[in-house]
C-alpha cells in the first residue's frame, strides 16, 4: 500500500530508518480501541531520528529499583502516540532480497521500546545481512488491561500484530523478503513472539520465530479486569458516576502510574490474556494440541536469569530458613516444599536467596522453555531448537549500563549470565 515518501539515511553501514508510523496514533477516542491502520497518501515521513515511546514509568536500570516511591518521585515518560518502529538495512545490500528481523523489546509490557541501547539493530543488521526492524506497542494498564466491554484486552498484542502486518505490506520497498520474516524477542517480547505463535489472527505473517528468556504466562480475562479495577481505584475514578469517562479524562502518565509495582507479580500481572480472540486458550495448550503457527523456532534462556529479575519477586535479604520456607510455600503451596528441599537442597547454599534465584530462574524460564519445546516437538516437523547461554563475562551486566562511570566502583558485582545479557554479545 502506497503511504507516501520515507526518507532515512547513511548510518555506518546501514541506510536507517527511524519513528515510521505504522498505525493511526491511539489518542483521544482512539485510546481505548484496537489499532487501526494508516490511511493511504501521499505524505512525507522524515525518519531520520527516534520518536516517542509508549507511556510508561519511569525506571533506573542503573540502580534496578522498582520501588513506587522513586517512580513517583520520576514520573512517566513517552507519549500515547508512540505506534512507530525503526528500519535497518545493510547498505552492502545490492537488490536481492534480504530476510528481516522483526524484534519485540521487553520490560515486563509496561517498560521499553524500540530505542532501547541494549538492541544495536545498526550492528545486528550489517553483522547478519539482514534487515532489522523494531517496534513500539502499548504498555501497562494501556496496552494491557480490560474494562466491562468498553476496553477490549490484548490492545498491545493488536499493536504488534499491525505493525507486522505492515512490514509484511511494506518491507520490500526496503529491499526485504517478505517470505522471509523471523519474529524475536525477549523477556515480555518473548511473550508476544509465543502469543504470535498460538494466535490465529498471526497466521502467515512470519516464517520463523526466536524466544529469548520468554515465558509462557496466559492470563485468564479476569485478571485484565482486575488490572482495571486497580487503575480505577488508584485514580479516584471509582467516586465518580462514569468511571469509563474518568479514565477517558486522565492524562496517560497517572494511567500507567496508577499501578504501583509491588502489585506487579502478586496482585496484578501484565500480559497476553485469553481473550477468545486473539488467544483462544492458553499457549501451552495450543502448542500441546498442535493448532499453533508451525514454523522453525529457537527457545533459549540465560543461565542465570534471576539475578536481574529477583527484584520484582523479593527484594530483601532472606537470612533464615524459616522465612525461606515461608516464601517457598507462598510461592508453591505446601504440598510441594518437600519435592522442592529434594531438588534444590537449601544446605549447598551460603545465602539462601541463591537458592531462590535456581528455584524461580527453572520455574519461570528454563523449565518453560523445556516444556515449550517438547510440546513443539511433538506437534510440528519444522525444526526446534534450544539454547542457554551461560558465558560469564568479567563485565557484568550493570557495567554496561554505567558508560563513563568508573568501574572500579562496582567490581564487587559478580559477573552473572543475568536475564537480557545475551544482548551484550
Amino acid at each position: 500500500m502506497d503511504y507516501g515518501v520515507i526518507r532515512g539515511y547513511s548510518n555506518g553501514g546501514t541506510y536507517t530508518f527511524k519513528g515510521v508510523p505504522y498505525a493511526q496514533p491511539p489518542i483521544d477516542h482512539l485510546r481505548w480501541k484496537k489499532p487501526l491502520p494508516l490511511d493511504p497518501g501521499n505524505r512525507f515521513v522524515s525518519a531520520k531520528s527516534y520518536r516517542d515511546q509508549c507511556t510508561q514509568p519511569a525506571f533506573n536500570p542503573i540502580l534496578n529499583i522498582y520501588s513506587p516511591v522513586v517512580l513517583d518521585l520520576l514520573g512517566a515518560r513517552g507519549s500515547e502516540d508512540c505506534l512507530n518502529l525503526n528500519i535497518w538495512v545493510p547498505a552492502r545490500y545490492k537488490g536481492e532480497k534480504l530476510p528481516v528481523a522483526f524484534f519485540i523489546h521487553g520490560g515486563g509490557h509496561f517498560l521499553g521500546s524500540n530505542q532501547d541501547r541494549l538492541i544495536d539493530g545498526k550492528k545486528f543488521a550489517k553483522k547478519n545481512n539482514v534487515i532489522f526492524v523494531s517496534i513500539n506497542y502499548r504498555l501497562g494498564p494501556l496496552g494491557f488491561m480490560a474494562f466491562k466491554d468498553l476496553i477490549p484486552p490484548n490492545l498491545g498484542l493488536y499493536d504488534i500484530l499491525l505493525a507486522l502486518k505492515w512490514v509484511n505490506e511494506n518491507i520490500e520497498s526496503f529491499g526485504g523478503d517478505d517470505s522471509r520474516i523471523t519474529i524475536m524477542g525477549e523477556s515480555a517480547g518473548g511473550a508476544n513472539v509465543l502469543a504470535l505463535m498460538a494466535s490465529p489472527l498471526a497466521r502467515g505473517l512470519f516464517s520463523a520465530a526466536i524466544v529469548q528468556s520468554g515465558h509462557d504466562i496466559y492470563l485468564p480475562l479476569e485478571m485484565a479486569h482486575k488490572v482495571s479495577e486497580v487503575v480505577i481505584e488508584n485514580l479516584n475514578c471509582d467516586k465518580y458516576r462514569d468511571d469509563f469517562e474518568c479514565l477517558n479524562q486522565r492524562e496517560a502518565s497517572d494511567i500507567v502510574e496508577a499501578i504501583s509495582t509491588n502489585k506487579l507479580g502478586h496482585e496484578v500481572i501484565l500480559g497476553p490474556v485469553v481473550d477468545g480472540e486473539f488467544l483462544l486458550q492458553s499457549i501451552t495448550e495450543t502448542f500441546r494440541l498442535g493448532r499453533q503457527n508451525k514454523v522453525p523456532v529457537i527457545v533459549g534462556t540465560n543461565a542465570d536469569e534471576m539475578t536481574t529479575v529477583m527484584t520484582t519477586f523479593y527484594r530483601d535479604k532472606i537470612d533464615n530458613e524459616d522465612l525461606y520456607e515461608k516464601l517457598l510455600k507462598d510461592q508453591f503451596g505446601d504440598e510441594n516444599l518437600q519435592a522442592i528441599n529434594e531438588a534444590y537442597p537449601p544446605n549447598q547454599y551460603s545465602d539462601l536467596k541463591e537458592g531462590m534465584q535456581d528455584i524461580l530462574g527453572d520455574f519461570l524460564f528454563h523449565g518453560v522453555a523445556r516444556s515449550l519445546l517438547a510440546a513443539l516437538a511433538n506437534t510440528q516437523d519444522e525444526p526446534v531448537y534450544r539454547y542457554v547461554f551461560s558465558f560469564k563475562s568479567n563485565r557484568p551486566l550493570l557495567k554496561h549500563l554505567v558508560q563513563g562511570m568508573p568501574w572500579s566502583l562496582f567490581k564487587f558485582l559478580k559477573p552473572t549470565v543475568r536475564h537480557a545479557s545475551i544482548w551484550f554479545y
